[in-house]
């Protein structure tokens, strides 16, 4: 059987790879003024995803120590910085967005102690949440696609975790893939689907 170290270089780097196309093409869009891209958060939406994974696959790639450490809380910062780019670009009221803002860093500082993955999940699922419940159609389902793989993901980790009793070997976490399958489906669902429901004052007449 492959080891899921090679699974996973594979996988996240096609998540990657598809995070840098809806990037490019979103800006294209935007460029051309094409459908309702006239927004510049939608390039830069894909753009934040694309450093997040882009800086994952690095901490991954690099030994353990002061620079990894550094990543990390980039990391966090810019997952803070979604969640505010999402909420304020859906017109979310400014209380929900200091609210979401709010959450974020409180989960930030443990992610960046701990550096366990369940503390970006949280704030991303509970953010993506409330945002799935006010979008439309299948930029709808692709928010909710990204919190139903952070619950697969944990789900599947920590009920392996508690049958083995103890840490999943990293050789064996195909999980990771699972999770990145999950994430490719949602981001182009997000990009197939974003021109026509985001935002949301310019969709409003378009049928769902």
């Amino acid at each position: 059987m492959v080891s899921a170290i090679i699974t996973n270089s594979i996988t996240n780097g096609l998540s990657a790879f598809v995070m840098l196309f809806c990037f490019i093409g979103a800006s294209i869009h935007l460029i051309r003024k094409r459908q309702n891209y006239t927004s510049i958060y939608i390039p830069v939406f894909f753009l934040v995803l694309l450093a997040m994974k882009l800086l994952a696959i690095l901490v991954h790639a690099l030994p353990d120590g002061s620079f990894t450490d550094t990543l990390w809380v980039v990391i966090a910062l810019l997952m803070v910085f979604l969640n505010y780019l999402v909420t304020h670009s859906m017109q979310i009221n400014s209380f929900l967005r200091i609210l979401v803002v709010a959450i974020s860093l409180f989960f930030c500082l443990f992610f960046i102690k701990t550096q366990n993955f369940i503390y970006m999940a949280l704030p991303l699922g509970a953010t993506y949440l409330l945002v799935a419940s006010i979008c439309k159609s299948w930029l709808r389902v692709g928010f909710l696609l990204i919190v139903l793989s952070n619950v697969i993901w944990i789900g599947a980790r920590y009920v392996t975790e508690y049958i083995i009793g103890g840490t999943l070997p990293i050789q064996y976490r195909y999980d990771n893939d699972i999770y990145h399958f999950l994430i490719i489906i949602a981001v182009v669902m997000i990009y197939r689907s974003i021109g026509r429901y985001w935002p949301l004052d310019q969709s409003a007449d378009k049928p769902a």
